[in-house]
């Protein structure tokens, strides 16, 4: 059954792994497009039932912005950053300063929202590709898209619409450092249930290895 599907400490240290070598690329990438050190790492992984995602991102009722974008190809998927309200504001504020100047905002406005949705592009780019080489397969993301909840509907509405049937989350605990400042956030990679065991058996044959 798909609910009792699971991991093993040493498939789940490989996935960090992967995250890491993902967080990488996208620190020198940002770091190059900003011109201003950024750090990113992953500090866990966790595989949880996708009722359990909520309880692991903030407090309930919290505002969270979420970063969202369909995988297709290999695997299907959906793939989310998530931050509380108060730290997207401050993540946007850091990217825009390097390339605008204007004053810090506590608004998400049009141009914050974009910066976001760059940064995660970036992201999901660099962790897709990590995954593609360690476990040979070849996902593709789609055009990220920024929305608003709370942490009780957090990937609730992200869902709707689509058919896939989804019974497990892969959080990647994230945090950026960027001028003396440290963000955290989570990315989800929300796999539907043919393509985590496609995963689970490659991580099979590769930590078999």
């Amino acid at each position: 059954m798909t609910e009792d599907i699971g991991m093993t400490k040493l498939q789940l240290d490989a996935l960090r792994e992967v995250g890491t070598i993902g967080a990488g690329s996208s620190s020198v990438a940002l770091s190059e497009m900003l011109d201003c050190e950024i750090m990113l790492r992953v500090p866990w992984v966790k595989l949880v039932g996708i009722d359990e995602v909520p309880s692991t991102l903030a407090p309930p009722r919290d505002l969270l912005v979420e970063i969202s974008s369909l995988i297709t190809g290999d695997i299907n998927a959906l793939i989310v950053m998530v931050f509380e309200r108060e730290d997207a504001t401050k993540l946007a504020d850091i990217i825009i300063s390097n390339i605008l100047v204007r004053k810090e905002t506590s608004v998400l406005d049009q141009i914050s929202r974009d910066a976001l949705s760059e940064l995660s592009n970036i992201l999901f780019g660099s962790y897709l590709t990590a995954l593609s080489d360690f476990l040979d397969v070849r996902p593709c993301h789609h055009v990220p898209l920024v929305s608003f909840t709370m942490t009780e509907r957090s990937v609730t509405d992200i869902r709707k619409g689509f058919t896939w049937e989804i019974k497990k989350a892969l959080i990647l605990a994230t945090e950026f450092t960027a001028k003396e400042t440290t963000i955290k956030g989570r990315l989800i990679f929300l796999p539907d249930s043919k393509s985590l065991k496609l995963i689970i058996e490659k991580l099979d044959k590769k930590v078999g290895e």
